[in-house]
């Protein structure tokens, strides 16, 4: 992993915090819950709309690269079809809150 891919990834990895309001352990961790998947899906497709590899996203979210290939093809359905994950989108992309703390 070269040093602009991962000082891309951070980036994208602290917006997706601040504004589902998820902590980074809960994205890298083992956590199956909606939040957590959902958030990884969004930082996958943040991260390879950058072109960073399918590889270095992985292992930045503890996942396998078969994983990640899964993310983005979920990506554009849940962003169809589902509502609550189409709002997650909005809010990382414009920079607002999703949830007030």
């Amino acid at each position: 992993m070269n040093a602009a891919s991962y000082k891309i990834m951070q980036s994208i990895m602290c917006n997706v915090c601040k504004y589902l309001g998820i902590s980074k352990i809960t994205i890298c961790g083992k956590s199956r819950e909606r939040d957590a998947v959902m958030a990884r899906i969004i930082f996958a497709h943040m991260a390879r709309a950058w072109n960073v590899t399918l590889i270095d996203i992985g292992k930045q979210i503890n996942r396998h690269h078969a994983s990640v290939i899964r993310y983005l093809r979920d990506y554009d359905d849940n962003y169809k079809y589902d509502k609550y994950f189409q709002n997650a989108v909005d809010a990382v992309v414009n920079h607002k809150l999703l949830r007030d703390s």
